[in-house]
């Protein structure tokens, strides 16, 4: 009988466990980026590599039931001709079947590091 119960206590940890699916550290916002498209094509930028990622700050983050929103500030520097730029952005995930995907990217600023 013990033994039940010991086995009922740990699937339901397991389960919560696995419910409880862990919210995205920078690591992984970094590494989420990678394919979307921040901004216009002009004055924007296409995420195509980690290795863009000069610096990478969360400035804040607001979460309400299955939505986070980010503030990111990023310094990326282009992979073709490395050049710098600084970014200002929001991104915003939504938990769907327990996992945390990135649903949009606002664009708050981006200029040329000078």
């Amino acid at each position: 009988m013990e033994r039940n119960v010991s086995v009922f206590v740990v699937v339901v940890l397991i389960l919560l466990l696995v419910g409880c699916a862990r919210v995205p550290d920078s690591q992984q916002i970094k590494a989420d980026l990678i394919g979307h498209t921040m901004g216009s094509m002009v004055g924007g930028w296409e995420f195509v590599s980690i290795s863009e990622f000069q610096e990478f700050t969360i400035n804040d983050m607001s979460r309400a039931s299955n939505i986070i929103e980010y503030d990111i500030e990023m310094l990326l520097e282009d992979i073709d001709n490395g050049k710098r730029y600084r970014a200002n952005a929001l991104v915003v995930y939504r938990k769907t079947d327990g996992k945390w995907q990135i649903v949009s990217i606002h664009q708050k600023s981006f200029a040329e590091d000078v």
